[in-house]
This record gives structure tokens, sequence and C-alpha cells, in this order.
């Protein structure tokens, strides 16, 4: 691409990311151990769900859940494997109330 854009817009949305409540990350922590453990099979992925990222940082959550899933099958074609806590570590980061 070479031309000039005909028109350019920018605005500022300073609300745009929500702000979890102190707690939230210990709740989806507590949500994701009893859905590994009561419903193996459910994969949960998007925003607020590993706390308040970006777009990008959802692609990139998104495609390390698909990587897990192929991983999982690629052990055992066959079989549908659960999902274990090691799987969904690196999802979590560091979290933002982890003290």
């Amino acid at each position: 691409v070479s031309d000039e854009p005909v028109g350019v817009h920018a605005a500022f949305w300073p609300k745009a990311l929500p702000q979890y409540a102190v707690g939230h990350y210990k709740l989806i922590r507590s949500f994701n151990a009893a859905r590994i453990q009561h419903l193996p099979w459910l994969q949960v992925v998007g925003p607020g769900y590993f706390g308040t990222r970006g777009a990008a940082d959802e692609i990139v959550d998104a495609r390390k859940l698909a990587d897990s899933i192929c991983r999982r099958f690629a052990r055992f074609p066959g079989l549908v494997e659960n999902e274990t806590e090691e799987d969904t570590a690196s999802r979590y980061g560091g979290g933002f109330d982890t003290a």
C-alpha cells in the first residue's frame, strides 16, 4: 500500500479496559480449579478471564489454548484428555492481586 490515507480519526477511550475489583483474579482461579475438576472438557478464553488485557493479548491467549488442545489430541488421537492446571498456568501470567 503506497497511497496516503484519505482520512484519519483517533479517539481516546479512558475506560476501554475494565477495572476488576480486588479479588477478581482469585475468584477466577477458583472458578478455573472447579472447572478443571468438574467440567474438564470445557475450555474458556476471552476478556476478563485472565485479567484486563488488550485485544492482542486475547489473541495470544486463544492461540495458547488452541496449541494446548492440539497437543492433547496429538498425544492421544482417539482419546479426549482432560485439561490440567499446567495447561492454564502460562495463560494466567502473574495476575494482578496475587499478594
